[in-house]
């Protein structure tokens, strides 16, 4: 690389380390945005290679006020982050009548950490869609190898195993997704009907 293209990767460099700083210190930003997640992507994609480990490093300050979300996310830049390409901007919003419906469940009732998924998680996603009809989860399992679909199929799987006759009274389903915020929100077929032919 020239010394003038060095110089200019540099500078977008320090930018990016600057904006990834406030957007992580600032909540209202980081809610509406997700750039400081997919911008080395775009970085990628322009050089043609991975980037650098400058950059990585400029971004490492980031690190404690995110905590291991970072990491992960800067493992998965490394990696080739090819996954986190696939979001686009299409795929952040949903369509009307499901955005609706997602925005008028405010916060997950039910979240899934490192140790996996566990019965009692399937039970809950039982007894809350029974009570709710629309219920949000939050995943915060990471793999390069399976998607958040997967682990959202795994819950529903799960939950037919342990409670069959429940699972038959509520028939859990995916209604909407949003791979990143790692949020999936389950609903019943009433509930996912009633959404769907309510007007936005």
């Amino acid at each position: 690389r020239r010394p003038a293209e060095m110089g200019v990767f540099n500078l977008r460099s320090n930018v990016l380390a600057i904006f990834c700083a406030i957007s992580l210190a600032n909540p209202s930003i980081y809610s509406r945005n997700i750039a400081y997640r997919s911008v080395l992507l775009r970085f990628r994609s322009r050089i043609g290679q991975r980037p650098d480990q400058g950059l990585l490093r400029g971004l490492a300050s980031c690190r404690d006020l995110e905590g291991g979300r970072m990491r992960r996310y800067l493992a998965f830049a490394e990696e080739g982050g090819d996954r986190e390409a696939q979001a686009t901007p299409k795929q952040l919003t949903l369509d009307p009548a499901r955005e609706k419906a997602w925005r008028s469940v405010k916060k997950p009732l039910l979240r899934l950490g490192s140790s996996g998924i566990q019965d009692s998680h399937a039970n809950s996603l039982l007894d809350l869609l029974s009570a709710h009809g629309l219920v949000k989860v939050k995943f915060n399992i990471y793999s390069k190898d399976e998607k958040l679909r997967d682990y959202a199929n795994t819950l529903i799987d799960r939950a037919k195993k342990i409670r069959p006759s429940k699972f038959a009274e509520v028939q859990p389903m995916v209604f909407a997704e949003k791979e990143y915020q790692r949020v999936v929100m389950f609903s019943t077929p009433e509930a996912a009907g009633e959404a769907l032919r309510t007007k936005s």
